[in-house]
């Protein structure tokens, strides 16, 4: 895996440009010559997205920021113009970093970030040796369990498995484990980051139980977090205006991700969601031809921030560019890299009479084996916008990719095994809707 750092220092506004315009231009060389060929455009999307340049597409090296540039130069590229004098919509938020040095050795033995052990993502950063001690399974049943009383150099382990159980635990217990200036998550098999708002007092590691040695003596760490409190994030919407001006389709995507951790570590996120940003872009490239053009307007949206907690959806449906009555139906669209066990619908169980008109055209066609619906769920940004009253699905392909919010999600999962055949079925939706 190549490593390519960006440094805050240099440029950063014109480095963007140069760099985005050239990676734009090796995209619009493939548009024109792969004409007929949607799943190459897809994955030359995917590529660059989850090359390192972009660092994970988080709050390191300017990650998210790249990537909104790009997905602004390609709206731009198929014809999508900007609601008012911008393709972005501003919007600050606070967030937890970790930009430089991340060192985690146990028993003198050093880890490898992402692979070994990752970082709580509200985690503060510590440095320092600490003695290694195992959390007394007593304290789930003794009410006067003591706690040893040098914390401050004590790191803490326990099973991952018993953190429903740790709380549950009375406020006191609470409070000592708090303590601790290290707390030690043992995983038995999966390590799966994310991103935080805030930053703890203390730094919780999880570390994969066979990197985990049996005699346990020693951690010694030097982690550096950032808290970034007002961290600009930006929107990216692009408009298709059709006939009737007062009523939008809304496509959607995010194109944000988990960033890095630590100068060797990022998280590519090729299924998620530079695979969900590929199907958007060919929706937009589609619709802005003019033998395929829909009455309805067309608003294509790349959220910022949706691994932060949805924030960027959250903002857009607090702050419309029109009024949500307007939104005749929203698609959103995340895990777009395989389809070869189908795809699965969130609120196709809440809207029956879209949900039937969508399943009907994949039966009669043939496209997939499954359109699976599925009831609420606030797992991706078409959440707050059902919650206003906006009929919305969020769509996601099923089968073949296990790699999710870990550094294994690069390019070479994504298959794209339906591209084609989940591209066919939405857009015969949106004609038929």
């Amino acid at each position: 895996m190549k490593k390519l750092f960006v440094s805050h220092r240099l440029s950063v506004v014109s480095r963007q440009s140069l760099v985005v315009s050239f990676l734009v231009l090796l995209l619009t060389t493939c548009y024109l010559s792969l004409n007929a060929q949607d799943v190459k455009r897809g994955r030359s999307v995917v590529d660059t997205l989850a090359s390192p340049f972009f660092s994970g597409r988080g709050y390191v090296n300017s990650g998210d920021s790249l990537a909104a540039e790009f997905l602004a130069k390609e709206f731009q590229h198929v014809g999508l113009k900007p609601f008012a004098d911008s393709y972005f919509q501003k919007f600050e938020m606070s967030v937890n970093t970790f930009p430089s040095e991340m060192l985690v050795k146990v028993n003198g033995k050093p880890l490898q970030a992402g692979r070994d052990y990752i970082l709580d993502p509200a985690s503060v950063g510590t440095k320092g040796l600490f003695r290694l001690l195992p959390l007394d399974s007593q304290v789930f049943v003794n009410p006067n369990f003591i706690f040893p009383s040098k914390k401050r150099k004590t790191a803490l382990y326990y099973p991952a498995e018993w953190e429903k159980r740790i709380s549950k635990l009375p406020l006191e217990v609470q409070k000592q484990l708090q303590e601790f200036s290290v707390l030690v998550r043992i995983v038995p098999k999966k390590l799966t980051f994310s991103v935080a708002r805030q930053v703890d007092k203390q730094c919780t590691i999880e570390i994969l139980a066979d990197k985990f040695p049996t005699k346990i003596k020693k951690i010694r760490l030097n982690i550096e977090n950032k808290f970034i409190h007002k961290h600009l994030a930006r929107n990216v919407i692009g408009i298709l205006e059709g006939s009737k001006k007062d009523s939008f389709l809304l496509i959607t995507a995010h194109y944000d991700h988990l960033g890095r951790m630590g100068r060797e570590t990022y998280f590519p996120g090729a299924n998620d969601n530079a695979s969900g940003i590929a199907m958007l872009l060919e929706l937009a490239r589609f619709y802005s031809l003019p033998e395929n053009r829909l009455p309805y307007s067309l608003m294509f949206v790349g959220f910022a921030a949706e691994e932060a907690g949805l924030v960027g959806s959250k903002f857009y449906v607090n702050n419309p560019l029109f009024p949500l009555a307007k939104i005749k139906f929203m698609l959103n669209l995340d895990l777009m890299g395989s389809g070869k066990e189908g795809v699965t619908v969130v609120n196709g169980a809440v809207f029956n009479k879209e949900f039937q008109l969508l399943d009907s055209l994949n039966k009669a066609n043939n496209w997939l084996p499954l359109v699976k619906p599925r009831g609420k769920a606030a797992n991706s940004d078409h959440y707050f916008f059902s919650e206003k009253g906006v009929p919305a699905f969020f769509m996601y392909t099923n089968g073949e990719i296990t790699a999710y919010h870990d550094v294994d999600d690069t390019p070479s999962v994504v298959t794209f095994s339906k591209f084609k055949e989940v591209f066919a079925l939405i857009t015969a939706f949106f004609k038929g809707i």
